[in-house]
């Protein structure tokens, strides 16, 4: 890395507020505060205005795979499109997660595990709808540890 510019990239977006690389390195997304959020070649070429959110872009993140961008905004919205097709793929905010659990007959119990509203910014943390459609995107609980036998040494 020589730490010398290679693109510049102007946006027209009123503030960009959030920027991310695609984990092969070959792409950037930015979010603004007007909600647009845009996928760019690094030759600083815009390729494609993704879903819009209603308010500011607080946070965006790539699939391992970087086929997939899922932002968060202000309006409480999760999108999570495809970078390849632009297909959108989710678009929930707790509104409907908290209608769905509540009056949907086919709200399992999982469902309602994998679910957990904060109090505090009431978003939503949930799992896609489908596993296939979104590889590697399911939330990981690692097991508890093997607990550690006690050892106890005898005195003099």
């Amino acid at each position: 890395m020589s730490g010398q510019q290679v693109a510049e990239i102007k946006t027209n977006q009123p503030t960009v507020g959030s920027l991310i690389f695609s984990p092969d390195g070959t792409r950037i997304v930015t979010g603004s505060w007007d909600g647009t959020v845009r996928l760019w070649a690094l030759s600083g070429q815009q390729v494609a205005e993704m879903e819009r959110h209603q308010g500011a872009v607080y946070s965006m993140s790539f699939s391992p795979d970087g086929k997939f961008i899922a932002t968060a905004g202000n309006d409480g919205k999760i999108h999570v499109q495809s970078i390849e097709t632009l297909d959108q793929l989710l678009n929930r905010g707790c509104i409907w997660l908290q209608d769905y659990l509540r009056y949907s007959p086919d709200a399992s119990d999982d469902d309602r595990k994998r679910c957990k509203i904060s109090a505090s910014s009431r978003t939503p943390l949930f799992e896609p709808p489908s596993s296939e459609s979104i590889p590697d995107s399911s939330p990981r609980v690692l097991p508890p540890p093997p607990p550690i036998p006690a050892i106890e040494v005898p005195g003099d």
